[in-house]
Formats: C-alpha cells, sequence, structure tokens
C-alpha cells in the first residue's frame, strides 16, 4: 500500500519470446532467473507481486514460481503486453500497477524507487508515470486503477482502437520523467541472444 492506495508490482513474462528462441523469465541472470530477478526488485521496494504468464507457462513453471505468485492471461481480446496488464488489473481491480518487463533485466530497484516517489507525490494528478529514453518507456511505469478500468471498459465493449502502451499513455494523463544519461543503459531490452551477447563483451 501506498498511502491509502493499493499498488500491485507486475513483472510482464507472457511473450512467446520468438526472436530469443526461448521464455526469457526463465533465463539466468547469476544464480537467478529473470522472472525473479525482477520479483525481487518489486521485493526490495516492499511492494508485493505478481508474473503475468501465458496458459502455457503458468503449467510449465509450477517448479520455478510459486503458483500464487503468477497471474495467467484472462484478455485474450488486448494484444501484445496490453493483454498482461489487463489480465493483472483484473486479478487486482482495486491497486494500482507498477509495471515492468522480463527483458528488461539491468533496471535498479533504486530507479524503480524514484519512480515510485514520483508517483507519491502527484498521485492525484497523472494516470501514468513513465520515464522516457528517446521515446516514453511503457514497461517500466505505474498506471492508476482508474486508467486501467476504463481501458479495459473500452476493451470489453469493442471501443478501445488502439492496444499498444506506449501510445496510450503517451495519448494520456501522463508523468513523464527524463532518464538521466547515466542510467539509460536500464532501459534496454534484450530480445535476442545476440543482444545479451553485446552487453557481456
Amino acid at each position: 500500500m501506498v498511502g491509502r492506495r493499493l499498488i500491485k508490482g507486475v513483472v510482464l513474462a507472457g511473450g512467446k519470446s520468438k526472436r530469443m528462441g526461448s521464455d526469457k523469465a526463465v533465463l539466468s541472470l547469476g544464480d537467478k532467473t529473470w522472472g525473479e530477478v525482477a520479483l525481487n526488485r518489486f521485493r526490495e521496494l516492499g511492494i508485493d507481486s505478481a508474473l503475468s504468464v501465458n496458459s502455457e507457462q503458468a503449467v510449465k513453471w509450477k517448479s520455478l514460481f510459486p503458483e500464487t505468485t503468477m497471474v495467467v492471461d484472462s484478455m485474450d481480446a488486448a494484444g501484445g503486453p496490453l493483454r498482461g496488464i489487463l489480465s493483472a488489473h483484473k486479478a487486482f481491480p482495486q491497486n494500482d500497477l507498477f509495471v515492468t518487463a522480463c527483458d528488461l533485466p539491468m533496471i535498479t530497484a533504486d530507479l524503480m524507487r524514484t519512480l515510485l516517489a514520483d508517483y507519491q507525490n502527484h498521485t492525484s494528478s497523472y494516470d501514468y508515470f513513465a520515464y522516457s529514453k528517446d521515446d516514453v518507456e511503457p514497461l517500466c511505469a505505474i498506471y492508476r486503477y482508474e486508467a486501467l478500468a476504463s481501458l479495459h471498459s473500452a476493451l470489453s465493449d469493442g471501443s478501445l482502437t488502439q492496444h499498444c502502451p506506449r501510445k496510450i499513455i503517451k495519448g494520456g494523463r501522463t508523468r513523464i520523467l527524463d532518464l538521466p544519461a547515466d542510467h539509460r543503459q536500464q532501459l534496454n531490452n534484450f530480445n535476442t541472444a545476440a543482444d545479451i551477447a553485446e552487453f557481456l563483451s
């Protein structure tokens, strides 16, 4: 809980990972998986969190993640990351969601803490809180539940025409924080094995 509002951390991991060739959330970073690393960052912030997964992953990963930490995609009408975000909203309808993605393994708890503090200071004035690195980053962002409820309603009645979280955030009441130059690498996402090799080289 933050102030009088509830906030839930959500790690998006339900994508097909076609370019990587294997599920990103179970790739290793040191002695932990990317999914564990992401969940642990929320633990550092004192925020309860969940791993957003598709139905196949929920079955495959029972031995890797407690079932209580997994939220299975249930909004099939939504596309891309919005499916995971709105599925998490459906599971936690009264919670604001702090959304990250498992393929952003370099994010630090400190960077997230700065965004969280800004959200705490300006909650009533905005629907979304996000960093910008060349463009708005929707997968390290905070979504107020009122805005998510509106998106969910629009999806349900067929009036939602925009499924891209970046475009949704850019078109909404959004507080954008510029990412300091020395932190830009933290929002690098890893889509292929070549991305990882380049980072490690």
